[in-house]
């Protein structure tokens, strides 16, 4: 039972978290607690705001102490499953979702989210047997008939896809979200369908239901100084770990250029595992700041920082990153979708460690951003031919003076090159990661793999080319995206057509 005061408190905690005040959520939150103990409404809101800042690690730890104290209860177990499958634990998360679903059999949502882990999977029939039975009852999540659909487009029962996504974006009251995310599976099945046309406007259409404004002149100007600090006399006086990022291996990348291709091929090896985008060392970089006592913003934060703390964040950061792969394996793959804006502090925090730069023709890299649902936080130029065209030219020009100015081991792959000729590119990232040479990693789609990216798909495939050359389809589109490419001089692989 809450006493008076937690009652108000958590009401006032909860009143942020609706207000998407997650920062004074979470203090209030943690007020409560003191270690392990506190009230059950205390860890459960708290788990609730770390879900939505992507620390799911403590979101765990937060839902773990839930479900001790209140063991019968299936949600905790089904959040914890979600947390699970964000850290890309499948194997563990259907675990989760299976013993909830063991004390309540008809609770929804752990139907729900176990049915779109099993399509993830590529088990389509058994995430369809478990949807099925609900629709179209009073028991049907929001989340299930976009499942259904992705199950009908794994079928290639296209003409089906294309019936629900129409039905479910149009359907009163739904929500932006699930707008957005049936309108970019309804333009990649009109893709898959060859009807360009009524593809391209249906990302259109989906791109334009973005409601947030980015700031492409403040992120650029973030993103050199952090170039002039790192590269610059300043990083003289920034310390670097006397150890960290030993195995890790950080692909530093734009999104759909290429990453989960590279991540699974490394991951099929016997002695190396991938732990997806998780965003760890990204939030060492935000809270650095915080945890400096200091009201300078990062990078400038990072200058005449002690010797010691800096060993301090790169040990949490190292026993994180191997608290993620769960194994003995010596090498850890992290290829977080901001890495590459990071790699000067990477020098500092992780010497020991590696990155790899995947990138592929520009033409093809922004049309697949914008042919796929990003988080607007992180990822609002990706709803703009043009920006996105200004971002791409941007990470080029970064990631080579990351390469030229950095003494850093960074390994360039082209996604072209190692796409149409696999082996002897696939034998340099194992040889650059520090491993013996395995066949299996020439056979990284027999793994049966689960990864929860954009690219969930391919790793269940041989490496495919249709990909290459894409823009063609619909070149008479892109205007704005040639227009700024051209004018920014990029670099065109050039490749056949499909």
């Amino acid at each position: 039972m809450l006493k008076p005061r937690e009652r108000a408190i958590i009401h006032q905690a909860n009143q942020h978290y609706e207000a998407g005040r997650l920062q004074l959520a979470q203090e209030l939150c943690e007020s409560l607690i003191r270690g392990k103990k506190g009230p059950l409404e205390a860890f459960h809101l708290l788990g609730l705001v770390l879900m939505r800042r992507e620390q799911t690690e403590r979101a765990l730890d937060c839902f773990q102490q839930c479900a001790r104290m209140r063991p019968n209860d299936p949600q905790f177990h089904y959040l914890m499953g979600k947390m699970l499958a964000m850290s890309a634990r499948s194997e563990e998360a259907l675990a989760r979702y299976d013993w909830a679903l063991t004390l309540d059999p008809e609770y929804v949502p752990a139907i729900t989210w176990k049915a779109a882990l099993l399509e993830r999977a590529g088990r389509n029939d058994e995430a369809r047997a478990l949807l099925e039975p609900l629709l179209g009852t009073d028991r049907e999540d929001p989340e299930m008939q976009h499942i259904m659909a992705r199950i009908e487009h794994g079928d290639k029962r296209y003409e089906r896809c294309v019936e629900i996504c129409r039905r479910e974006v149009d359907r009163p009251g739904q929500t932006l979200r699930l707008r957005q995310l049936l309108g970019f599976l309804l333009g990649r099945t009109y893709h898959r369908m060859g009807e360009y046309d009524k593809a391209f406007e249906a990302f259109r259409e989906a791109n334009a239901l973005q409601q947030e404004t980015f700031d492409l002149e403040g992120y650029t100007r973030a993103i050199e100084r952090c170039v002039e600090v790192f590269c610059g006399p300043d990083r003289e006086r920034i310390p670097v770990a006397r150890s960290g990022g030993e195995g890790m291996v950080m692909i530093c990348a734009m999104p759909r250029s290429g990453t989960t291709l590279v991540e699974t091929i490394i991951d099929a090896h016997p002695d190396a595992v991938g732990i997806g985008e998780t965003a760890d060392l990204d939030r060492v970089i935000v809270r650095l700041p915080l945890t400096l006592q200091t009201q300078t913003p990062y990078p400038d934060a990072a200058i005449g920082m002690d010797q010691q703390t800096m060993d301090r964040l790169a040990r949490d950061l190292q026993k994180v990153f191997r608290g993620r792969a769960g194994s003995s394996a010596s090498v850890i793959v992290n290829k977080h979708l901001q890495n590459w804006l990071h790699v000067g502090f990477m020098r500092h925090i992780m010497p020991n460690g590696r990155a790899i730069w995947v990138h592929r023709d520009p033409r093809d890299n922004c049309l697949g951003i914008y042919m796929q649902h990003f988080n607007p936080r992180t990822l609002g130029y990706a709803v703009d031919l043009r920006m996105l065209a200004r971002v791409h030219t941007l990470h080029m020009r970064i990631m080579r003076q990351w390469m030229e100015r950095l003494d850093y081991p960074i390994l360039e792959v082209p996604y072209e090159a190692l796409v149409e000729d696999p082996e002897p590119w696939t034998r340099r990232i194992i040889e650059f990661c520090g491993l013996e040479w395995d066949d299996a990693c020439l056979r990284f789609y027999e793994r049966g793999r689960v990864a929860l990216t954009h690219s969930y798909e391919q790793v269940r495939r041989p490496i495919y080319k249709e990909a290459i050359g894409r823009w063609r389809l619909y070149e008479k589109h892109l205007g704005p995206l040639l227009e700024e490419l051209e004018k920014a001089g990029a670099e065109f692989s050039d490749p056949p057509g499909p």
